[in-house]
């Protein structure tokens, strides 16, 4: 996806000035009807489906599980990957960003942090892209 690659080193390069980075795409389809095959893709990829819209052409998938490292105030943590589209003029734009969340324990209870990709998580995102980009 010509698209999607010119703009991954603009997004990298907001990524140092504290955005996460993204990774667009354009569609044939209205968003609406492109969203559905990102959430397909997505569920192929081991992602949960937390949240549609096929109206607007928005969802958000999770990926992750059970913390698997020595800090014991980490409960989940996993990948996130929300879409977000744009009708135009004979087509659709689509923002793919992933973002790392990690879900802690303590005695206030649990919070949620939102935090960069991982680099599975960012490849996650560019395979989705290029997949359901011309769709």
């Amino acid at each position: 996806m010509p698209h999607g690659r010119t703009l991954l080193p603009i997004a990298l390069l907001l990524a140092g000035c504290g955005a996460y980075p993204s990774v667009t795409a354009s569609s044939p389809s209205p968003a609406g009807a492109a969203v559905v095959c990102y959430a397909t893709d997505l569920e192929a990829k081991g992602y949960k489906v937390l949240r549609i819209n096929r109206q607007t052409g928005w969802l958000e998938a999770q990926k992750g599980g059970r913390a698997q490292n020595a800090d014991v105030t980490v409960l989940r943590e996993g990948t996130q990957i929300v879409v977000q589209g744009h009708d135009g003029g004979s087509g659709s734009t689509l923002t793919i960003t992933p973002t790392r969340y990690v879900e802690r324990r303590n005695y206030r209870g649990p919070t949620f942090s939102f935090e960069k990709p991982t680099p599975e998580g960012l490849a996650d995102a560019r395979a989705v892209a290029e997949s359901c980009g011309g769709k």
